[in-house]
């Protein structure tokens, strides 16, 4: 029997069309790293953190304590961050997801999203058709991220969202 490790290799998220290229994760090199977290620690919520580029780069580009890191190539281009822990409690955890501006609203990170739901459920089939949460906090300051998550008019800026599976 052969067993595939989780998140252990390259990944194509979507394969390259007439209209697109090839969207794709891949492990994180120091050099991704540096490119990634300096683009990433310009925009917010990292700016208003006061998340330097260096440490954004070097939380990038650590190895050893249990997250998987992967770039997000748009094409040959960077695109952004994803990074995964596991195991985590009971699956896999997004620690961060991070798209550079020039990427932004293209769908790569929805791309990402839908293949960690995908990875989470081949990890453990018995969750299929289960509950599963999917949460997201929007600070009140990031406009853009108030607008992607669409929150009905009961919930306020600092809100909480689930799904079911």
């Amino acid at each position: 029997m052969i067993v595939t490790l989780p998140f252990a290799s390259e990944t194509s998220l979507i394969r390259a069309a007439a209209d697109h290229p090839e969207i794709t994760l891949a492990r994180m090199t120091t050099e991704d790293a540096t490119i990634i977290g300096t683009g990433l620690a310009e925009i917010d919520p990292w700016t208003r953190l006061d998340f330097a580029g260096e440490r954004f780069a070097n939380f990038l580009a650590a190895d050893g304590d249990g997250a998987f890191r992967f770039k997000i190539l748009f094409g040959a281009e960077r695109a952004g961050a994803v990074v995964v822990r596991f195991p985590w409690l009971s699956g896999p955890y997004l620690n961060i997801l991070g798209i550079l501006p020039a990427f932004q609203r293209r769908g790569v990170g929805a791309l990402a999203l839908t293949w960690l739901e995908n990875e989470s459920r081949r990890l453990r089939p018995e969750a299929s058709g289960s509950a599963c949460r999917h949460s997201m906090s929007v600070p009140e300051h990031s406009t853009s991220a108030m607008a992607i998550a669409s929150p009905p008019s009961s919930m306020t800026s600092s809100m909480t969202a689930r799904t079911r599976c």
